[in-house]
């Protein structure tokens, strides 16, 4: 008698195709049995194996796009912004307040009302509590479109107010008219060039972030122009947008540096931007960004369509053209006095033409909180 024995599996797991019958005898069957379930185990454990590997990848990459907001973003930059409040941090529910200002500037509103009530009259200090609310809206939070792409993204705004007496209390409704340097629409078209990007740069969960800030940077220079043409054009403000050098490939300094932000952010990489002058005293921005406890120096500006980069993540000392703050000494620098004097006089010798900051990247608050690097990145 012989036996009819399906070979299927047994080929499919030796790495053969196709089906096949064989014809064995009885005595016959106890090897090829152990035979067949061997070969099955075998291609089942090589796999279970890639199965295993697939999940494990899965996991970590899942594992490090998932920590809590607290984690990756800048929550505790934005609660100290809310805090420094003077007069705006006094009325009730300021908090949401600049929550919904944040949120309207974000959606590029035309109008942003909010509604409050004070225990007093504050017709004579209603701008500062605005403009209060507005910088607080605009502090950084980790969020790749908030912070400094708010910032400097906007065009200024105009503000109107009414407000009743009640008994004790005055009440109030401010309606805020911003105006912005790209539409909405533009802003979606900036939200899907970004995805697309960031598929080109095939990051693993275990890329460095040195890795990530490098590849970002060489993108930048190597992909846009510098806007010559509108430069000095002041109606034209794409030239200074995220949508002038990720959609239209061209922009000036705040335009790189602003592309630069959110491509950052998105990978979860802290950084600011960094406005003040340079070269022949023009106006000019720089990034710094934070990497190993310390914050870098960058330029993606002035090594656009460069060989071989001369400002990428510098230290202050070792930034050609100065930096925003001046260090000595130790690794991490001391905030003191001389330092802040150093950097207001301008850099030394070793760097004659400076990138000199403004003053609110030369407070001691913001020097503390943005420990420059000494010497470049290794």
């Amino acid at each position: 008698m012989r036996f009819l024995v399906d070979g299927d599996c047994a080929l499919k797991c030796s790495g053969m195709v196709g089906k096949s019958k064989h014809f064995i005898n009885p005595d016959m069957s106890n090897k090829f049995s152990c035979g067949t379930v061997w070969l099955f185990l075998t291609g089942t454990m090589k796999f279970s194996m890639l199965y295993f590997t697939a999940a494990l990848l899965m996991v970590l990459f899942f594992c490090s796009s998932c920590r809590p907001e607290e984690e990756l973003h800048g929550s505790a930059q934005q609660q100290e912004a809310e805090q420094d409040l003077s007069l705006g941090g006094k009325i009730r529910n300021s908090s949401l307040m600049i929550r919904e200002i944040r949120k309207g500037l974000k959606a590029h509103s035309s109008a942003i009302t909010v509604s409050f009530s004070y225990g007093s009259d504050l017709f004579e200090d209603l701008n500062k509590v605005i403009e209060e609310w507005m910088d607080a809206a605009q502090a950084e939070t980790g969020v790749p479109d908030e912070g400094d792409y708010i910032r400097y993204q906007l065009g200024g705004y105009t503000y109107k107010s009414t407000s009743e007496q009640k008994e004790n209390r005055w009440y109030y409704k401010v309606r805020i008219e911003p105006s912005y340097y790209t539409f909405f629409s533009e802003e979606k078209e900036v939200t899907a060039q970004v995805r697309k990007i960031r598929r080109k740069f095939h990051f693993w969960p275990w890329t460095s972030r040195a890795a990530k800030i490098e590849i970002i940077y060489d993108y930048l220079c190597k992909n846009v122009r510098y806007d010559k043409v509108h430069r000095k054009n002041p109606y034209y403000h794409k030239r200074s947008t995220a949508y002038g050098a990720l959609v239209q490939k061209t922009a000036t300094c705040q335009g790189y540096c602003t592309a630069m932000y959110r491509l950052l952010h998105e990978e979860k990489i802290p950084c600011r931007i960094v406005t003040g002058t340079a070269g022949d005293e023009e106006l000019h921005a720089w990034l710094i960004v934070e990497l190993e406890g310390l914050w870098y120096l960058l330029d993606p500006t002035w090594d656009a369509g460069q060989e071989e980069y001369r400002y990428l993540l510098t230290g202050a000392n070792a930034f050609a053209d100065g930096g925003p703050v001046r260090q000595s000494g130790s690794e991490k620098a001391d905030v003191s006095d001389k330092d802040v004097a150093a950097v207001e006089n301008g850099p030394g010798e070793a760097s004659p033409v400076p990138h000199l900051a403004g003053s609110e990247f030369l407070k001691k608050e913001f020097l503390r909180n943005h420990p420059m690097a000494k010497d470049n990145y290794r």
